[in-house]
């Protein structure tokens, strides 16, 4: 027996042992749990299943197809010997599999998409593997406690097996380590940027369905102010966990309902990016990927491509935003007074029968070309680019579906209206 992250295992070679491990044929068992980790080449599997049908006849269990020079994996579930045999005709990319079993009887369905959706969730925020399922699979709701039972007691052994095997595809980022990255990230940054200001702020925003967001990025200490005005949904969903800072808001009565969300009734800070956008979406967000700069850019690609004095992360360009009829956009001014509006910015889908030709035939250019594609809600058109109209009216008109005076309908960050 060994041992690994403070537990025991046993690992035993399957057959004749190859001077290559990679091409040897692995079971690991771990001391006082019941489970069980099967490692097969690809050219083996057949003969394996063979050899051991009547253990793996209706067995069930979890399935990590890989390539690992090519850093590709697929993430499985249900009877093994079926999908496995299946996957040899279907699927070419692979040419090593984990299983993943309970001992002697195997998992049920229940148990396998449990697993399955929780590796899922870990691989989906994963940098260097490229993960082939599909977007749709792997959706099994858990609750919080089984989340965390996974999570606390069974998931570090599992990864520990992993390690074991030559495999860090399942290691989780800790909150922790990502803050100093990004903190890391911001200080090779300083260097590059002539004019610095260690409490230098960067304004932020993010859109979805109704809502609409901004804010103030501090580097320093990686906070985020959200600024008055802003929108939050009025519902959570089931692996939200910041209850009790969402109720102390709504309490405070900095969270104020109105229709269809909530609204700042003041700026607020929070520890993080990724705790104030799960405030704002009701679930569980990643802050630097979720919240844009003024380019349209996410904050994590931002920091990235590196800070410099011409970034518009800098810049002195006044931004402008426009809520009406649950939309919402953001935008600003260029030469010859022509206004761009922000990738992932909200267009109303109907327009009314007084709207004038030229901006029904603007939208509808803009679905051909693509620019505006339709939300998977069916909530609203977003904009997948930035794009420059002629005039502020133009892009406000085409936004809410009728004609509209785009000076007195784009608002700055303090409430200023464009013409003011």
């Amino acid at each position: 027996m060994s041992y690994i992250n403070s537990f025991m295992y046993k690992l035993e070679v399957e057959g004749d042992r190859l001077e290559d491990g990679s091409n040897n044929i692995y079971r690991i068992t771990l001391d006082e749990w019941d489970k069980e980790f099967i490692f097969l080449p690809r050219d083996k599997v057949k003969g394996f299943l063979k050899k051991n049908k009547d253990e793996f006849e209706n067995l069930c269990g979890v399935y990590f197809l890989i390539n690992k020079e090519k850093k590709e994996l697929y993430i499985g579930q249900g009877r093994i010997k079926e999908r496995l045999i299946g996957h040899l005709r279907k699927k070419k990319f692979w040419d090593k599999v984990i299983i993943f079993l309970q001992n002697d009887r195997g998992f049920n369905k229940g148990q396998t998409e449990y697993w399955e959706s929780f590796c899922l969730k870990i691989l989906r925020k994963k940098e260097g593997w490229k993960l082939r399922n599909d977007k749709e699979e792997g959706q099994k709701n858990m609750s919080e406690t089984d989340e965390n039972i996974l999570r606390k007691e069974a998931y570090p052994k599992v990864n520990g097996i992993f390690s074991i095997l030559g495999y860090d595809f399942l290691e989780e980022e800790t909150l922790e380590a990502t803050q100093k990255k990004t903190q890391k990230l911001f200080r090779e940054e300083k260097e590059k940027v002539a004019i610095y200001d260690k409490d230098y702020e960067i304004s932020v925003f993010c859109t979805s369905r109704n809502i609409f967001a901004e804010g103030k990025y501090v580097p320093k200490d990686n906070k985020l102010k959200v600024l008055e005005g802003s929108s939050a949904t009025i519902n959570v969903n089931k692996s939200f966990r910041n209850h009790f800072l969402r109720d102390s808001l709504i309490k405070d009565k900095i969270l104020k309902k109105q229709k269809n969300s909530y609204i700042f009734t003041k700026d607020k800070e929070f520890n993080s990016p990724s705790v104030a956008i799960s405030i704002i979406l009701g679930s569980p967000t990643s802050g630097p990927e979720r919240w844009k700069v003024v380019n349209g850019m996410n904050l994590k690609t931002a920091i990235k491509n590196g800070l410099t004095k011409q970034n518009t992360l800098f810049s002195t360009k006044r931004y402008f935003s426009m809520n009406t009829v649950g939309i919402s956009a953001k935008g600003y001014v260029i030469k010859d007074n022509k206004f761009v509006v922000l990738k992932d910015s909200c267009v109303r889908i109907d327009v009314v029968k007084s709207i004038e030709n030229k901006y029904k035939k603007l939208k509808q250019k803009l679905i051909k070309k693509g620019v505006l594609s339709i939300r998977g809600d069916k909530s609203c058109y977003a904009f997948i680019m930035d794009y420059k109209f002629s005039s502020p009216s133009a892009a406000a008109s085409v936004i809410a579906g009728r004609n509209i005076n785009g000076r007195k309908s784009w608002k700055d960050e303090k409430g200023k209206f464009l013409g003011k």
